[in-house]
């Protein structure tokens, strides 16, 4: 015949089981969580300037210092998986600097600048923007040009590029709220202005900024993992 003792421990039973039933979905949820994030979470589309030519400085062609346009090939590449992107307006200007004597600070001498509307572009797509542009205002000054072209025939000469944007990505039904991305990167030129290539690849505008974001929510879905884990 079961005693009174017996039955009193029962309950107590049956409490560490559903607690630890409990523990068990919840850990289960947490991974589940984990993995879709790891699966679906965006990656900074890749933008780079895989063609430029700057007219002015190809010495081969007569009167070339009187040609103040340049060409441009912009690429933007969405490499996220089932992820799409939503551009909003795309602000693209070229400078070339003129550094002081002691390369303390540097100014704009001649610049360049175009926009694109917004658009959206699907998972694992390349789309590209070109165009020409004509040097503006006061900045297209004969000297500028002279002393550009003296910079490339030594090999030291580049451009500046930088894109600003705001961008929002599609995850499935949902839209992320708006992401600022500035981007930039020093162009290398030759004798006959045209863009220097490494490996046959174009020159890809980087931002010191990427990835930050998506660093800090890993260690945020780590450390609820590691609480639920020890529940």
């Amino acid at each position: 015949m079961p005693s009174s003792r017996d039955h009193l421990s029962e309950p107590k039973a049956e409490g560490c089981s559903c607690f630890h039933c409990c523990g068990t979905i919840l850990i289960t949820a947490g991974l589940a969580a984990f993995f879709i994030w790891l699966m679906l979470r965006p990656s900074t589309p890749t933008t780079s300037i895989e063609r430029l030519n700057v007219f002015a400085l190809n010495t081969s062609s007569p009167n070339a210092t009187s040609n103040n346009t340049i060409y441009f090939d912009l690429k933007l590449s969405n490499k996220n998986n089932d992820v799409g992107v939503y551009y909003d307006f795309l602000n693209l200007t070229f400078y070339y600097y003129y550094y002081s004597h002691n390369r303390s600070s540097r100014a704009p001498v001649i610049s360049w600048n175009v926009g694109f509307p917004g658009f959206y572009q699907g998972h694992h797509k390349n789309t590209h923007r070109k165009g020409t542009l004509e040097a503006k205002g006061m900045m297209m000054m004969m000297d500028n040009w002279v002393a550009v072209a003296a910079a490339a025939a030594n090999g030291s000469a580049s451009l500046r590029a930088e894109l600003a944007t705001t961008l929002r990505y599609k995850i499935m039904f949902w839209r992320t709220r708006r992401h600022r991305l500035d981007l930039g990167a020093d162009l290398g030129l030759n004798v006959k202005g045209s863009l220097v290539r490494r490996r046959k690849k174009g020159v890809k505008l980087i931002s010191s900024g990427v990835g930050g974001r998506g660093a800090r929510g890993c260690y945020l879905i780590g450390f609820l993992l590691l609480v639920l884990l020890h529940l």
